[in-house]
C-alpha cells in the first residue's frame, strides 16, 4: 500500500514546496509498480491548499468558490489531521509568510477586511452557500482561531 502522507514528506524533505510536493507524490506513484486505483486528497489537505492559495493572494484572490468550499469543510476536518496539513503546506513552505495559526488568521482578516474582496465574494457566481457572507467569513476566522486555542 502506497502512504502518499509519507510520499509527500519525502518530497518536501528534498527540497520540493507544498504544491511541488503533491505534484512529486503524483508522478513517484505512476511510475510506481503498486500504482494507484483512486487519488484523492483528504477534506483536511483540500483545506488547506485552498488555505494557502487564499494566503498567497489575499485580496487578489480570485478563487472564491474555495471561501465557499472552507467554510463548509471547516465542520467535518479532523483538526488533527488538518494541522497536520497545514504544517505542510503552509509552515514548512518557505515561500509563505505565516509561521503560526495567528499569523494565518492575522492575514485571513486583513483578506476580508477588504471591502472590494468581500463585494467580490458575496456577488461571485462560484458562490454555493447562502449563508450571509459576514457569517461565512467570521466562521471561518472563529474556526482558524479556535483550531490554535484547542491545539495548545
Amino acid at each position: 500500500m502506497i502512504n502518499i502522507q509519507k510520499l509527500t514528506e519525502q518530497a518536501i524533505a528534498s527540497g520540493y514546496n507544498g504544491a511541488n510536493a503533491s505534484a512529486k507524490v503524483c508522478q513517484d506513484i505512476a511510475f510506481n509498480d503498486e500504482g494507484a486505483s483512486l487519488l484523492i486528497n483528504s477534506e483536511e489537505q483540500m483545506f488547506a491548499e485552498k488555505l494557502r492559495s487564499l494566503l498567497k493572494f489575499r485580496p487578489l484572490s480570485t478563487r472564491f468558490k474555495d471561501v465557499y468550499d472552507m467554510y463548509y469543510l471547516k465542520d467535518t476536518v479532523n483538526e488533527v489531521e488538518l494541522m497536520s496539513a497545514i504544517q505542510i503546506y503552509i509552515f514548512d513552505d518557505v515561500s509563505m509568510k505565516e509561521k503560526d495559526v495567528k499569523g494565518i488568521a492575522k492575514r485571513l482578516r486583513f483578506t476580508f477586511d477588504d471591502k472590494n474582496y468581500i463585494k467580490h465574494l458575496d456577488k461571485t457566481d462560484k458562490r454555493w452557500l447562502d449563508d450571509d457572507i459576514k457569517v461565512i467569513t467570521d466562521g471561518l476566522l472563529s474556526f482558524i482561531n479556535g483550531i490554535d486555542i484547542r491545539k495548545e
